[in-house]
């Protein structure tokens, strides 16, 4: 089993660098072929008249997007299915306690005896332990 883990680890980290790869291969071959053009909806997007802000600000979406796809949706499902669990995980021992402690209230008088018999019972014994019969 530790091995398929292993193998769907390494399967998913080369699939990743081949795809960034991927992507940086054609994102050289757009910057560089003068003909090359993207046509959405019958306009075409001209992509040698963007300038360094255009591919800052790409660059920055991009960042955002990491972002939330990192921090905000672990953060997300962690908020949404953990702390319900967990809401419910003290609530039921804030219960728990407070049923033990009405029942060491109400049982406090026999506990009370329960202790008091407990200590009679280890200290006579070794209380004649301790006396020695006199010698002459």
């Amino acid at each position: 089993m530790k091995s398929f883990f292993k193998f769907v680890l390494v399967t998913i980290l080369v699939l990743g660098l081949l795809s960034m790869a991927f992507g940086v291969l054609v994102a050289f071959n757009v910057l560089t072929q003068p003909d090359f053009s993207i046509s959405i909806n019958g306009s075409e997007l001209p992509l040698q008249e963007l300038h360094a802000g255009h591919w800052m600000l790409g660059a920055m979406g991009l960042g955002v997007a990491a972002v939330v796809v990192v921090v905000v949706v672990p953060l997300a499902l962690l908020l949404g299915l953990a702390m319900p669990l967990l809401m419910l995980a003290l609530g039921l021992s804030l219960g728990l306690m407070a049923l033990l402690g009405v029942g060491a209230l109400v049982l406090s008088p026999l506990l009370l005896l329960v202790l008091a018999l407990v200590w009679l019972l280890v200290w006579l014994p070794r209380r004649r332990k301790t006396r020695k019969p006199p010698t002459q």
